[in-house]
């Protein structure tokens, strides 16, 4: 059974909840320390991470995979690695090639969704699947979480923060959202991603966090407008299990459709037999429709998924160029590391060529 996050984890001050449970942030902070510790293992190829302080849906995956298509639009082959989030395969401990075989239930619907677009290993063990994907061709590689995953050097770290949430009451898990401090985060960050419309005062206190030289930026998801004008004949029965569903519904809402119902579930949630009955006895009524997220339909069964709506959203960024040229830091710093692999492990009497995973880099980096 997956939880939804608490309420207090959002309060602005921190309530009498947050500090019932402080003390036990003291583990929550050891075990940032004992990641920090780690040597980071560099891989003969660039590595890009798209990471979050906080736990829930910040926008990391939406990131991913929007980085993944413009690498493959430069001609690049990056592969996706990706915990398996709500996943049950026992071999999701190690590490495994998604395929089309699997399901939501098997391997997470980020998997799922990230398989669709790229090559995408899913596990606990990010550093196996890594050599994995790099075995079998990739030339680059982006993570869908993992920044906190210390023990694999990130060529570029892309930070994202919900801009609703921003960090909610400041604390450390339990007692708040934090799964690091934030000044650690933002000093290891490349650039901060803040996702939708940010809250009053947000950009300043990150800001005060951060180092000058942090670079931030500003996403938003818009509706497709070919799916908006498809639910605009239907009264909507919305349904999604996010870190934050409220935000799919309000997003409906802003793009003018009607909305009679709204089902809530937790982040990553399986949907039972009973719960799939229930939902559709709600959208049965002539006239309605049952609408979810891509996310959700990753989830659904496919005799379930025939009879639901899918509302897509695109990542639209604060300036179109923006995305480009955090692609052209993150290759420039790989091709620099790898140079400098490259020079330390070359002899006189033995040069060595670059790998041919590095051949695209210079050609494919726009200017």
């Amino acid at each position: 059974m997956k939880l939804r996050a608490p309420s207090f984890w959002t309060d602005e001050t921190p309530s009498w909840k947050a500090r019932f449970f402080a003390p036990f942030s003291a583990v929550t902070l050891w075990g940032a320390h004992r990641r920090a510790s780690r040597v980071p293992v560099e891989l003969p190829v660039p590595v890009l991470c798209c990471g979050g302080i906080s736990v829930g849906g910040s926008g990391k995956t939406p990131l991913a995979l929007d980085m993944v298509a413009r690498l493959k639009a430069r001609g690049l082959n990056p592969h996706v690695l990706t915990r398996g989030y709500g996943g049950r395969l026992r071999a999701l401990r190690h590490g495994i090639a998604v395929t089309a075989d699997h399901s939501g239930r098997d391997v997470g619907d980020e998997a799922l969704l990230h398989a669709r677009l790229a090559p995408t290993w899913a596990g606990r063990k990010r550093l196996e699947n890594a050599w994995r994907a790099v075995a079998a061709g990739a030339d680059c590689l982006v993570l869908d979480d993992g920044f906190q995953d210390r023990g694999l050097h990130v060529d570029a770290a892309l930070l994202t923060v919900d801009g609703a949430t921003g960090l909610g009451n400041g604390r450390l898990l339990p007692a708040g959202p934090l799964r690091e401090r934030a000044a650690s985060a933002l000093a290891r960050a490349h650039a901060v991603v803040v996702t939708g419309r940010p809250a009053p005062g947000l950009l300043g206190k990150l800001a005060a966090m951060a180092p000058a030289s942090l670079p931030f930026h500003q996403v938003r998801y818009e509706p497709l407008p070919g799916d908006v004008q498809a639910l605009s004949r239907h009264s909507l029965i919305a349904f999604a299990g996010l870190a934050r569903p409220e935000k799919f519904f309000e997003t409906l809402t802003e793009a003018g459709l009607e909305t009679v119902r709204t089902v809530a579930f937790a982040d990553h949630h399986l949907y039972s037999w009973a719960e799939l009955q229930v939902l559709s006895r709600l959208g049965r009524p002539v006239g309605t429709a049952l609408v979810t997220t891509t996310k959700d339909a990753a989830r659904l069964p496919p005799t379930f998924k025939d009879n639901v709506h899918v509302l897509r959203t695109e990542l639209r960024w604060d300036a179109p160029t923006t995305p480009e040229k955090l692609l052209d830091g993150f290759l420039e710093r790989a091709h620099q590391r790898l140079q400098g692999q490259q020079a330390t492990q070359t002899t006189p009497e033995a040069p060595q060529a670059r790998p041919a995973s590095m051949e695209p880099l210079l050609t494919m980096t726009k200017p």
